[in-house]
C-alpha cells in the first residue's frame, strides 16, 4: 500500500547516516546494477547518490505523502490532456508475477482511454537503462500535431 516504505526508509536513513550502508552488498541495491548502460565508474556514483538519497528527509517526505496524492487522484476526474507513459515489463513482473498484464495496463484502466504507453524491457529505473528510448519516444510526442 502507498506510503508503507515509511518505517523502511527511516530505518535506511539511520543505516546510511551511521555509515553502515556502504557495507550493505551491491544486491540490497540491484536497480542501480542491473544495466549494461553504466560504465564500472559510473555504477560507483551512483551508488554514492543512492546512499545520499536513501532514507533522506526528502523521501521520507515523499513516503508520507504517497497516500495523500493516490487519495486526490483517485477522488479527482482524470485530465483531458495528452499523456505518455513508459512502463517496465521487468516491474510487472516483480510486482504482480501472477498478473503482470495487470501493471503494464495500469495506464488505460486509470484513464479510462487508450494512451501512449511504451513497454520497456528494463527494471524500475528506466531512465538510467534506456535513455535514448525514451529521449527519441518524448521528442516524437511532442513533435505530434494532435497528441489527444
Amino acid at each position: 500500500e502507498a506510503g508503507d516504505s515509511i518505517f523502511e526508509d527511516e530505518l535506511m536513513q539511520t543505516i546510511m547516516n551511521s555509515g553502515l550502508g556502504r557495507l550493505l552488498p551491491a544486491e540490497v541495491h540491484p536497480y542501480s546494477y542491473n544495466t549494461d548502460e553504466l560504465t564500472d565508474e559510473e555504477k560507483a556514483q551512483f551508488k554514492a547518490l543512492l546512499f545520499a538519497r536513501r532514507g533522506s528527509e526528502t523521501m521520507i517526505h515523499e513516503a508520507e505523502w504517497c497516500k495523500k496524492n493516490m487519495e486526490t487522484i483517485s477522488n479527482n476526474t482524470v485530465p483531458d490532456v495528452p499523456m505518455l507513459f513508459f512502463t517496465s515489463k521487468q516491474m510487472a513482473a516483480v510486482m504482480f508475477p501472477s498478473e503482470p498484464e495487470k501493471y503494464l495496463t495500469l495506464a488505460d484502466r486509470y484513464t479510462g482511454r487508450n494512451v501512449e504507453n511504451i513497454l520497456l524491457d528494463c527494471g524500475h529505473y528506466i531512465h538510467v537503462e534506456e535513455p535514448d528510448i525514451i529521449a527519441e519516444e518524448i521528442r516524437k510526442f511532442a513533435e505530434k500535431p494532435d497528441k489527444k
